[in-house]
């Protein structure tokens, strides 16, 4: 146990609903690390990992002030999470440490796209035309108004869960409204993230990730792959993605730490999907390490506990991507060549989920795939996931 003396001349930070990831680079770092976790989500080896936890329902508006004096009784004022369900807690707590109301404005604004597209109305930035949807008068005059097909999502939605495509009145009439949603123009065109790291209102845009989506009409809307590409992250195109994209985390009020901003690019016009203050999710920080050396999770870290980090942006130098198992639907006896596949050169990762005698569908959002390939390639990376796709194979009963 380290005494009183020596922790107050380490650096430290505190986790919200985070997990071995982070806290094993954190410690790594030489960094003192304390945990705010719910006890259904404590993993032990993040536990292993903390210096000093706290378990507590962290959404609980009740348990504001025991976090506020367990973080304050550590000798802490920075909490950092890049779990996109604990960012609203953490900003509630980054600004009660602060004093300010900064991080709960801008993680109310992109967490609620009706609120975004508000923000965007009569900039460049605001070429998306939409409409709130909480009613069913509300869903047919989108019906008149964007025309068919447009795009029907949850308002506070993440991991394309619920996003449907309308494509005419009969898709509409079936349409129960639950919930507040969003309608939205349908944009045609390619789609990209674009991973950036800010200081102090300075942006760094790391990489732009092109998108894959599953060919399923099931799944229309999930991603199943992502890539970094040299031809993506170099002259005109990327100068032009990172002017726009910097003058939108401007606008939107970003000064610190990671983002995750989805466009679409139609002819030569860029248009914002949705952004996130965090890293992307489905392993694209690793992606981006393994096409330009840089750890967004590191910086993250770093930034939050007040180390100097180098948020340089550096070269592409070789491609990466991701891409997900697309299974046929049936009664899974078992899926077999992840032995195979790992002895690839250039893979990187590889995850096979543990089926037995399981029946699988194909998927419906992010949560509901099965598995992933990460490969890197100086030449060609999509031939190397298609031969890693090729490889796993399933048996069914």
């Amino acid at each position: 146990m380290k005494t009183n003396e020596a922790l107050s001349g380490m650096y430290k930070i505190c986790f919200l609903g985070s997990g071995e990831l982070l806290l094993d680079r954190a410690k790594s770092l030489g960094i003192f690390v304390a945990l705010i976790q719910k006890q259904a989500s404590a993993s032990i080896e993040a536990i292993r990992r903390a210096d000093s936890i706290l378990m507590c329902d962290y959404d609980d508006p009740d348990n504001m002030d025991l976090m506020l004096n367990f973080i304050r009784g550590q000798g802490i004022d920075k909490v950092l999470t890049l779990s996109e369900k604990a960012l609203n807690a953490a900003a509630m707590l980054n600004d009660s440490l602060s004093g300010k109301t900064q991080e709960s404005v801008v993680c109310n604004l992109l967490k609620n796209k009706v609120l975004m597209r508000e923000k965007l109305k009569g900039t460049c930035f605001g070429n998306v035309k939409f409409l709130p949807v909480s009613s069913g008068e509300e869903l047919h005059q989108a019906g008149l108004t964007l025309k068919y097909p447009f795009i029907l999502k949850p308002v506070s939605g993440v991991g394309s869960e619920n996003v449907r495509l309308i494509g005419d009145e009969k898709t509409l009439a079936a349409v129960s409204i639950e919930q507040d949603f969003i309608a939205e123009q349908f944009i045609g065109g390619k789609e990209y993230s674009v991973e950036a790291f800010s200081q102090h209102g300075m942006h760094t845009i790391h990489a732009i990730t092109e998108k894959s989506l599953f060919k399923n009409k099931n799944a229309s809307f999930v991603e199943q792959g992502h890539t970094v590409a040299r031809v993506n992250n170099e002259g005109a195109f990327f100068s032009s993605v990172e002017t726009f994209i910097g003058e939108f985390l401007d606008l939107i009020g970003i000064r610190d730490g990671a983002t995750h901003t989805e466009i679409k690019i139609d002819e030569g016009v860029i248009y914002i999907i949705e952004s996130h203050n965090r890293v992307g999710g489905d392993s694209i920080p690793e992606l981006v390490y393994h096409s330009t050396g840089t750890d967004l999770y590191t910086l993250a870290i770093q930034a939050s506990a007040g180390l100097h980090l180098d948020n340089v942006r550096k070269p592409v130098i070789r491609d990466s991507g991701i891409r997900f198992f697309e299974f046929e639907p049936g009664l899974v006896r078992c899926i077999y060549g992840e032995q195979s596949v790992k002895l690839f050169p250039f893979v990187k990762d590889v995850f096979v989920p543990e089926l037995s005698n399981v029946a699988i569908s194909g998927p419906i959002d992010s949560f509901s795939r099965h598995g992933y390939v990460i490969c890197t390639s100086s030449d060609n990376v999509s031939l190397c996931l298609d031969r890693c796709i090729a490889a796993i194979q399933v048996s069914y009963n």
